[in-house]
């Protein structure tokens, strides 16, 4: 049984993959506070990590530092997410170093932000140049340093796996996006046509297994759902699905930045993004469509 290492080990994606794969995989996770087997302490802020963490160790799935809704984006916040993304996989590569050992892969999971805001017809393919502003940058930042490891040596391959947002109903973007709908009210941010790159969370860990396992994939994958859907779409579903009713409500830029402060720029960003690159090694969407996602999530 080969032993994965997953940073990031209190966050919704490293959990997730510890469960799904618990028993495929001896799965480790990286935490700041470990509490029980399987859980060795790190510290990117402290540039601290626990070498036994790495022994044995074949693959590691970096999920630190991912800015997700509700991630502080003032200065401070924005300095943790650096160094939880950038510095994280920087102090792996140094202690990898002092061991002498080689992973098999480091697959890096990265986010479509990385693109920027795109202009409808633009579709974002991962050739596509990156965007700008400080979530670009910390995207960016994490794969040069992923790359640095193969470059290195000091893993065989490395994955860098661009995901739309990861949809699921515990965490993540879509409680947000269907605040109200227990009421049976969308609430949108602005009107909502702004399109909305999303995955489920079953096939953003598939994506991360299959990365793992087929030896051919180096560089960089989008993944994201086939379908384009815009926010008002995800809203109103899930309002319709929650409450069996649904009654669109446009929320003003102005007071919708107020109320989520730095994310209310972030929401209003609008991205086509392409998936075929992943599709064409075989991988198949569980969850293609954002209705049968939804059904899944809400239970119906």
């Amino acid at each position: 049984m080969e032993r994965i290492l997953v940073t990031g080990g209190e966050e919704l994606l490293a959990r997730h993959f510890e469960r799904m794969y618990r028993g495929v995989y001896d799965v480790r996770l990286l935490c700041r506070c470990p509490s029980r087997a399987g859980e060795f302490y790190w510290n990117p802020l402290r540039d601290e990590l626990d070498p036994a963490a790495l022994e044995g160790v074949n693959h590691i799935v970096h999920t630190a530092g991912i800015a997700g809704v509700g991630s502080r984006l003032d200065l401070r916040g924005r300095d943790r997410l650096w160094r939880e993304r950038v510095g994280g996989a920087a102090l792996i590569g140094r202690h990898l170093l002092a061991s002498g050992a080689q992973l098999e892969s480091f697959v890096n999971v990265s986010s479509t932000a990385i693109y920027g805001s795109g202009l409808d017809p633009y579709i974002h393919t991962e050739a596509s140049p990156v965007g700008s502003g400080f979530l670009a940058g910390l995207y960016v930042g994490g794969e040069e340093e992923a790359y640095l490891l193969e470059a290195e040596a000091l893993a065989k391959r490395w994955v860098s796996l661009r995901m739309g947002e990861v949809l699921c109903g515990y965490g993540g973007v879509l409680p947000y996006m269907a605040v109200g709908g227990n009421y049976g009210l969308a609430l949108l941010c602005g009107i909502g046509q702004q399109l909305v790159p999303w995955v489920h969370v079953s096939d953003a860990m598939r994506s991360i297994w299959l990365a793992i396992e087929n030896r051919e994939m180096r560089g960089v994958y989008n993944v994201v759902a086939p379908e384009w859907v815009s926010y008002r779409e995800i809203a109103t579903l899930s309002a319709q699905m929650k409450s069996g009713r649904s009654l669109p409500l446009p929320i003003p830029r102005g007071v919708w930045r107020a109320a989520v402060g730095a994310w209310g720029g972030p929401l209003m960003h609008s991205q086509r993004v392409a998936s075929e690159r992943i599709e064409e090694l075989g991988f198949d969407y569980l969850y293609p469509d954002i209705s049968g996602a939804l059904q899944h999530i809400y239970g119906e």
